[in-house]
């Protein structure tokens, strides 16, 4: 998802500085949506800059400008989502996005893998993209069009949990392709990053067509030419029948037949005096069935 600007779309990034990108967006490119939000009304002590605003904010599901993006070091945003959510047992949780399995956390009926919280960021680059770290959050708004200072919007208040050694280079195993992203982008300024390259998809399974039971004595003989087989091999293996009647029938099934089994007997003697398995059989009968 991306929020929509005159220049750019901006990347939704949760846990990255969002809600204050939804806010100044508004604020700066969305005037009927910016009226709805100063004219509203909020309990005592909360203001227009003190409320979530993603869902007015203007988006768009693919991007049709230039995309920014915010990127933040993984372990940071793992821990600030956790406290997001209220998860608490980081191994769990862990185990869970490894696994791609799903959980609900406490009292949100979303599942865990598909959280925006945890989505990888580099999947949020598209085309034209330029990232900024976090810690440059400043530059980011002012190279978007945005007015300076930035309201502060969703500060953490739940308490991030503290991750052990083990747990944070899972941490840093599982976003690997983002934390290459954030090592890479230079400190204090945009970076022009190119889209990740798509993930290897297994090739697909090869299409087996059946085996004809029959095919036409023309498809047969154009079969055998088309091979280097001579039709003189064929009149070969017929006078090595040894059985006089039996010959004769073969040579006649072959000279006056208007089609060749596959389960014919001389099929399989044909095919033994070639040299051809049972297998290459059964795609000589597809191979000539096309001709």
């Amino acid at each position: 998802m991306y929020f929509i600007t005159p220049n750019y779309s901006v990347a939704f990034n949760a846990k990255v500085g969002s809600s204050t990108l939804a806010r100044a967006i508004i604020a700066a490119f969305h005037p009927e949506q910016e009226h709805t939000i100063q004219t509203a009304a909020y309990p005592a002590g909360i203001g227009p800059d003190d409320t979530q605003v993603h869902w007015l904010c203007p988006k768009e599901k693919e991007p049709t400008k230039p995309v920014v993006l915010i990127v933040r070091d993984p372990v940071s945003r793992f821990r600030s989502a956790m406290a997001q959510l209220r998860l608490t047992d980081v191994n769990e949780t862990l185990e869970l996005l490894e696994q791609g399995s799903a959980m609900q956390p406490p009292r949100r009926p979303r599942k865990l893998r598909d959280d925006a919280h945890f989505r990888h960021q580099h999947s949020l680059i598209a085309g034209g993209c330029t990232a900024f770290r976090l810690d440059d959050l400043d530059v980011a708004a002012t190279f978007i069009g945005l007015s300076l200072p930035l309201p502060t919007i969703n500060e953490a208040r739940a308490e991030k949990p503290t991750l052990t050694p083990e747990q944070e280079a899972r941490v840093l195993a599982y976003y690997a392709a983002d934390k290459s992203l954030y090592d890479s982008l230079t400190p204090g300024e945009g970076t022009v990053v190119p889209p990740m390259p798509p993930e290897p998809q297994p090739a697909p399974a090869p299409v087996i067509l059946p085996v004809p039971q029959s095919i036409s004595a023309r498809q047969a003989r154009l079969w055998l030419i088309t091979n280097g087989i001579a039709m003189a091999t064929v009149d070969q293996t017929i006078a090595a029948i040894p059985d006089a009647l039996l010959r004769e029938r073969v040579r006649v099934e072959w000279e006056y037949g208007t089609e060749v089994h596959r389960d014919s007997p001389f099929v399989a003697q044909l095919g033994a005096t070639l040299g051809l398995t049972s297998e290459r059989l059964d795609a000589a009968f597809r191979e000539a069935e096309a001709m």
